[in-house]
């Protein structure tokens, strides 16, 4: 009997946990939903006091730390995964958290941005006064911003956004540094020249430059980009692989994660030919059918199709899935899906898919079986890869029976050489010691004092 009241009271106490979390959720969307409508009429009106009152309120606060230089991050999403990384493996500085697309709609009352890119912002007559318009605003809004939040610097994971570029010229007039924790640029070395180059219109707006590697740093001050030099621009590698030194390996799981792509996004910048290019898209729609078909062969694997966060990559890989299996089921263990991010699924798995991916690069700092899908077929040299020189260190598939040789073997493979991969981790991560970290907010550190 007394068992039973346990039981039963323990019951109640979880459903009661259940309803007050769907209450709390439900609040907080409320919430959150009527200051974004204030910010929006705020702003219409030319309100901006009030508008940074409410972006004060908007802003998250990702940890607590008394006596700390407050960092206020207005980076992606994605770039939550880094900050995460200096929290726990560093954990000097304290972070605040705002979405910088609030500065997109400000932008938006004064500058027709239907055609404005990165490249053409800085550049055209078009932009001119309506920049300086918002400018403007913007200097009455960030004194009462940064008195609320009190934040010392501001961080972003890139330097071309546009709906940045006049708050950061607004701090910075106001005496606030500015960090950039680039988070782009991996690639091999003709990308990157190609994409340096493609920087010539674009300004770096910042007092500190991180970046991931020594090529990176070299190829935009070869390339002169505007607002970067030798003293400002630091090498610190990948903040967030320092959190796979804390993971613990799941032996015993067995899963394979595709991460997923549209083969236009990986090569249209680099294939002119549109027959090449569609030869590309049909490859492509075969691996992941190949990985299909094996989540129907080995049901006691767990396969994983992970694709980008936009719908239209979801869509892309589940439209194939529909075409391949036609009026036949889906698998139980096959999951496809947009949600989660990568290190979660990379530590989870045993078997890690891609190609041209930074993915595979975390994948081998995981110690996983790493196997890139191969569209050599396609090219005269290995520039389309992104481990050009570096092709010995990883397994290369072209077809669903290379795929099942290497899951075969996959204990054979799982084992690499760490020194043969230390030259891959210079040239891509500068190190996989777990230190990148440290070295970002020791560089921050150095700034703010």
């Amino acid at each position: 009997m007394l068992f039973r009241r346990v039981d039963e009271n323990t019951c109640f106490l979880l459903y009661m946990n259940h309803i007050y979390s769907k209450i709390n959720s439900r609040l907080q969307f409320l919430l959150q939903w009527t200051l974004n409508k204030l910010f929006y009429k705020f702003v219409d009106c030319g309100f901006f006091r009030l508008s940074a009152i409410v972006l004060a309120m908007l802003t998250k606060t990702v940890n607590h730390k008394r006596e700390a230089k407050r960092i206020l991050c207005i980076g992606s999403l994605a770039s939550l995964h880094d900050i995460s990384a200096l929290i726990e493996k560093s954990n000097i500085h304290q972070y605040l958290y705002l979405k910088r697309f609030y500065f997109g709609y400000i932008l938006k009352k004064y500058v027709d941005v239907s055609e404005m890119t990165a490249d053409n912002y800085h550049i055209s007559k078009l932009y001119e006064k309506p920049r300086e318009k918002v400018f403007k605003q913007l200097s009455v809004l960030f004194p009462v911003l940064k008195r609320i939040l009190q934040f010392d610097a501001i961080m972003t994971s890139n330097f071309g956004y546009t709906e940045q570029q006049e708050f950061i010229a607004v701090a910075r007039k106001n005496g606030t540094p500015v960090v950039v924790l680039y988070k782009e640029g991996l690639g091999n070395r003709r990308t990157l020249t190609a994409m340096a180059k493609s920087y010539k219109h674009r300004v770096s707006q910042c007092d500190l430059f991180l970046c991931y590697n020594e090529n990176i740093k070299n190829a935009l001050l070869k390339h002169n980009v505007e607002g970067l030099n030798n003293n400002n621009v630091v090498v610190t590698g990948f903040p967030r692989l320092d959190l796979y030194t804390v993971q613990v390996p799941q032996e015993s799981l067995k899963q394979l994660t595709f991460f997923s792509f549209i083969a236009e996004d990986k090569f249209s910048y680099i294939v002119d030919d549109d027959g090449v290019l569609s030869l590309i898209r049909k490859k492509n729609i075969l691996f992941h059918e190949a990985v299909i078909r094996f989540a129907i062969e080995h049901p006691e694997y767990k396969v994983v199709i992970k694709t980008k966060m936009s719908e239209r990559d979801l869509l892309y890989a589940e439209e194939i899935k529909e075409n391949y299996l036609r009026d036949v089921g889906s698998p139980s263990n096959l999951l496809i899906t947009n949600e989660g991010n990568a290190m979660d699924y990379i530590i989870q798995s045993h078997i890690v898919l891609g190609a041209n991916s930074t993915v595979l690069i975390e994948a081998l700092v995981a110690d996983r079986v790493v196997v890139s899908l191969s569209f050599s077929e396609f090219f005269d040299d290995s520039s389309w890869d992104l481990f050009e020189g570096y092709e010995h260190l990883l397994t290369y598939i072209s077809s669903y029976e290379e795929l099942l040789g290497v899951i075969n073997n996959k204990h054979r493979n799982l084992v690499y050489d760490k020194k043969a991969l230390d030259p891959l981790f210079k040239n891509f991560i500068y190190s996989a010691d777990a230190m990148a970290s440290v070295r970002v907010e020791k560089a921050v550190s150095q700034l703010l004092h």
